[in-house]
């Protein structure tokens, strides 16, 4: 459960601990900062508080008072604001109260911020600095939201360094347009059909391709493959082909071209993105999409519709708010009971239904293609999928029409097409789309083999580590005797109870609190007093060898379990690694059943204090005693 190291910018976070080391010996400087007057209007005393450990009488507490100009208060009342950096407007400085009644290792420490009578309303907040010599503890009301942005992004930055370096999206939509090069530099798809089947005259092409389609059927028992090769002379002389391969490479170009956002604050960019891709147009392209294409024009060009799409664009610029939402209920409705929806409906039924009925006569040619591609995927045999050197990747696929084109009528025509220069990029073009599914398929596993996805990779399990332990509040982990396995996967009498899940903890400078662990052990089966002992051992020890033990005491009503605790001494970086509590088990492990430990946080996790520490220390000013929004434009003091 260790986690990564800090990037860039999530070290430029001021943290509310400080250590350094010194002859072997680590010290460490903690704050904890607090406004106790959170509503206040100019002229208003501000109470700031703070809480330090590891103070000296060296220790200077000031607090730097930060306006923050983005920040709604009611954003702030409700909990549901990200606070910007903000600006610093004052600084004060915090004195001595006195050890605190609980604690006499920690100090309070008071401090009083007057509201100008000039001051402008809206949010506030106070940082609250510690420094003592080279120890700097910071509680900055919006470190710790700064620190799960800082971690995300980095996430966010290696997906869109590994998809920039080895997507394989341009590499696959190059497959589809070496294809179209080569016939349009020949014409285009029709003249490419008229060419390859059209030919007229004895040992034309139209004779030796009807010879191959018909051996196909009659002599070879290829019928699917004759089937394939006539469906897609249909689909190349047809709408569907450009609307096809202008579908597939602007697909290929749009994904490959996608803005994967760096921070959170380019996701605005990819709903612009996204919002460029339009899925209508691309489907009206096919063939048989006219009545679809009609009914939506038709709902789009309604009154109807032009009010709600103003009235969505009034509401997504916060314009006209309250009337925008009337007019989008109101045209909702209308459109709800109009025919348009049903029109629309409609359409995109009666082009599925020939695919749903295997209606092959009314069928567009896009449709036919897939069906026979279905069924010649159904004749795929164990040989005729290659792969020439072990890794699973097919090296070549054998299609059974691929078969057909090397029978002897299959020659006859591909001799015919190679006869002629006006036509021997027939066999061009076929060659390639032979190899169309090998080469896409390469390309994606040659993008997926990239080294920079094992490193994004790295950087997903790293952050995943980390927010495991920014979150870690309970563990309840189990041992059953019988997932126990030997090195053959046989089961096998376990020799010991281990519990996987104990993984290391990982704590920061970040933590509020120190880790602070309760522990509850619990195992059934065995009927001797003697395998249940008074106590087990179990300690936790961190990356410097700093070693925490803790007794596990027998419950004196239930025999069966046993409790303990585990207190970090101080905050700190380090890498937490847990014993096993039951290592010192020397009863019958014949009769144990099973075993349950529980891990406790008893303190709040670094999220759970995420939920209040970016309000524990802003306050809202209110210049005119109610909470405003916009700058004061008049002194309270002045008459209107």
């Amino acid at each position: 459960m260790a986690g990564m190291s800090l990037s860039p910018t999530i070290a430029q976070i001021p943290a509310p601990n400080d250590t350094t080391t010194l002859n072997g010996n680590t010290t460490t400087l903690s704050i904890d900062g607090y406004v106790t007057t959170k509503i206040v209007s100019v002229g208003s005393d501000v109470e700031i508080m703070a809480l330090t450990r590891g103070h000296t009488s060296s220790t200077l507490v000031t607090a730097d008072i930060i306006k923050y100009p983005d920040i709604d208060p009611i954003d702030l009342i409700t909990n549901t604001a990200l606070s910007g950096p903000g600006v610093v407007i004052d600084t004060i400085v915090l004195l001595q109260a006195g050890p605190h009644e609980n604690d006499s290792n920690t100090m309070t420490w008071d401090g009083i911020y007057t509201v100008p009578s000039n001051s402008v309303g809206g949010t506030y907040g106070a940082r609250v600095i510690a420094e003592d010599g080279n120890l700097v503890a910071t509680d900055d009301p919006t470190q710790l939201p700064q620190l799960l942005r800082g971690e995300f992004e980095t996430v966010l930055q290696a997906i869109d360094h590994a998809w920039d370096s080895a997507n394989p999206c341009l590499e696959i939509k190059g497959e589809i347009d070496s294809l179209e090069t080569i016939v349009e530099a020949n014409g285009n798809w029709s003249t490419f059909v008229a060419v390859a089947t059209e030919g007229q005259g004895m040992g034309g092409s139209q004779q030796l391709w009807d010879a191959m389609i018909d051996a196909g059927h009659n002599q070879y028992n290829m019928s699917a493959g004759a089937n394939f090769l006539t469906a897609l002379m249909e689909f190349f002389d047809s709408d569907d082909v450009n609307a096809g391969m202008s579908f597939i490479t602007g697909l290929m170009l749009y994904a490959g071209e996608f803005p994967i956002p760096r921070t959170l604050d380019d996701f605005g960019d990819v709903v612009d993105y996204i919002q460029t891709f339009d899925a209508i147009e691309n489907y009206t392209r096919f063939e048989g999409t006219g009545d679809f294409e009609a009914a939506y024009n038709a709902l789009i060009g309604s009154n109807e519709w032009v009010s709600f799409k103003q009235a969505m664009d009034d509401l997504a610029n916060s314009t006209k708010e309250a009337e925008a939402i009337q007019t989008i209920v109101h045209n909702f409705a209308l459109l709800t009971v109009s025919g348009h929806p049903d029109a629309i409906i409609d359409a995109l039924e009666a082009w599925m239904m020939p695919l749903v009925d295997g209606d092959l006569t009314n069928m567009t040619p896009v449709q036919v293609l897939l069906v026979r591609w279905i069924e010649m995927a159904e004749e795929l045999g164990e040989t005729d999928i290659i792969d020439t050197n072990g890794d699973d990747i097919p090296d070549q696929i054998i299609w059974q029409y691929e078969y057909l084109l090397e029978t002897s009528e299959g020659q006859a025509w591909t001799s015919n097409m190679e006869s002629s220069s006006s036509s021997s990029y027939v066999n061009d073009v076929l060659d390639n789309f032979n190899t169309l599914p090998e080469d896409v398929i390469n390309d994606i596993f040659d993008s997926l083999q990239d080294p920079v996805w094992n490193a994004t990779g790295e950087t997903l399990g790293e952050f995943g580590q980390w927010l495991r332990n920014a979150t870690f509040g309970h563990i309840d982990m189990e041992w059953n005797p019988d997932e126990e396995e030997d090195e053959e996967g046989e089961s096998s009498e376990p020799e010991s109870v281990v519990f996987e899940e104990l993984w290391d903890v990982k704590t920061t400078l970040y933590n509020s609190h120190l880790l602070d662990i309760g522990i509850e052990l619990r195992y059934w089966g065995p009927w001797n007093e003697s395998d249940y002992p008074d106590q087990y051992n179990m300690s936790m020890t961190n990356d410097a060898g700093l070693t925490i033990n803790t007794v596990l005491e027998q419950d004196s009503e239930d025999r069966s379990a046993y409790y303990g605790r585990l207190t970090a001494e101080s905050i700190g970086e380090t890498v937490w690694t847990f014993t096993q509590p039951m290592d010192e088990f020397n009863g019958d492990m014949s009769s144990m059943e099973g075993a349950r430990l529980e891990m406790e946080n008893m303190r709040p996790s670094m999220f759970e204090s995420m939920l209040y520490e970016n309000t524990d220390e802003t306050f809202i000013v209110s210049a005119l005693g109610v909470i405003v929004e916009q700058d004061e434009t008049t002194l309270v003091s002045e008459p209107y």
